[in-house]
């Protein structure tokens, strides 16, 4: 299993060769990268191709969290960026999108199948996969989780899911609750924590020893392990929910949980 960490624009005032060095001087067991962009923003996806450049070089892993809120044109276009990121890496490009969310479930899985398919059609899928991920309630949306994702996924050869872990515990579901028959779909895992405080990224917490799910999270990636997944394992946190003063603070407080939880599930 990869231990990835999630980056976005807060993690931007640090070049991806600085945030690498960084990451490397602090620990050994960070195998790569899952960034999320503003994709009409350029500097961002500059960012994003720099970022790719820089794992190459020091043979770290490279996927992308994409935006399904994109017009089907405009996602096509943001996946034609990363064939040759996929051409330099000599592997597909992972790419996790959310469901399309409509007025209620039934017809948010409308919109997201036809969304799906349609895209799939229009990307080369030999150098990019689509990973549906699952999610939870907001206070303002039903959206879908790991059920209602999984028929998408079965549906089209070219769409694969990723499991969020922290979603299920933030719906209040039981992690172990996942069909065995769905585990040739997962191409990725995202994991995280929550508390019952709403603030920006309240279910995107790091993970620590005393954390009241700790003991939920290890047994999910573990029976995870036993039915043969593989793959990476994404640490999603919101970086301004992690420990620290500065920025860098808050990276350090990052790796430290990240490590942490990466010595025992390996």
């Amino acid at each position: 299993m990869k231990s990835i960490m999630s980056i976005n624009r807060k993690f931007m005032e640090y070049s991806p060769k600085d945030l690498i060095e960084i990451v490397k001087s602090k620990s050994e067991l960070i195998d790569g990268f899952e960034i999320s962009i503003n994709y009409n923003d350029n500097d961002e996806l500059n960012y994003l191709k720099e970022l790719a450049f820089e794992c190459s070089k020091n043979d770290m892993f490279f996927q992308v969290h994409g935006n399904s809120s994109l017009d089907i044109d405009t996602q096509v276009n943001f996946f034609k960026e990363l064939y040759s990121i996929s051409d330099e890496l000599g592997y597909k490009i992972n790419v996790v999108l959310h469901s399309v969310t409509g007025k209620d479930n039934d017809e948010s899985i409308i919109l997201t199948t036809n969304y799906l398919n349609e895209l799939s059609e229009k990307i080369d899928n030999s150098k990019t996969i689509i990973s549906l991920e699952n999610l939870n309630d907001t206070y303002d949306d039903d959206r879908l989780d790991l059920e209602q994702i999984t028929p998408i996924a079965f549906n089209n050869e070219n769409i694969y899911c990723t499991y969020d872990i922290g979603h299920v515990i933030a719906d209040y579901g039981k992690i172990t609750d996942i069909d065995e028959n769905m585990i040739p779909l997962l191409t990725n895992i995202h994991i995280h924590t929550h508390n019952g405080e709403y603030s920006q990224g309240f279910d995107h917490k790091p993970i620590f020893k005393n954390d009241e799910y700790w003991n939920e999270i290890i047994k999910g990636i573990t029976l995870l392990k036993l039915y043969k997944y593989d793959g990476p394992i994404v640490f999603e946190y919101d970086l301004y929910a992690c420990p620290g003063d500065t920025t860098l603070d808050k990276i350090h407080s990052y790796i430290e949980s990240m490590e942490f939880v990466t010595l025992r599930i390996k």
